[in-house]
């Protein structure tokens, strides 16, 4: 029995350590925004008409960083605007969150944000994460 729990205990290491690797490989590329999904903190979901692209390559600093530039024109039924930003994302142990730093003209981090990657595949990426707002954010891309 002890030798079964220690070979499952490696064999889930092992498909860990894949899984963020896998990530890592995968989220590289141009990325065009299909859908931009926003849950207000009272829980009604609105969507937005949404253009742009998110582009993410290699950093020279470490193998699970990546650097990337967003570019997205949005428009609510009540408001729209533009969020241009460029930064860091770094892919966190389990392959299922990444750290996304965004950087000033300086190259000064100016916010840190954890998204979720809810969907990653050769064609699909889809993000998630919570603004300052309490708003649960959406975005949902195609590899261009």
């Amino acid at each position: 029995m002890k030798h079964v729990l220690i070979l499952l205990l490696m064999v889930f290491l092992v498909l860990s350590c894949d899984k963020e690797k896998r990530t890592v490989r995968q989220i590289e590329g141009s990325w065009e925004i299909k859908k931009y999904k926003r849950i207000l903190s009272t829980g009604i979901s609105i969507y937005a008409n949404a253009s742009g692209e998110m582009n993410i390559e290699n950093s020279s600093n470490e193998a699970w960083e990546k650097s990337y530039s967003l570019q997205l024109n949005y428009s609510f039924p009540s408001f729209s605007g533009t969020t241009t930003q460029n930064g860091l994302i770094n892919v966190l142990e389990s392959g299922e969150y990444m750290d996304v730093s965004t950087l000033n003209s300086s190259d000064v981090v100016t916010r840190i944000d954890q998204h979720r990657i809810m969907v990653l595949t050769s064609t699909d990426l889809q993000l998630e994460f919570t603004d300052i707002a309490g708003q649960i954010n959406t975005y949902t891309f195609r590899r261009k």
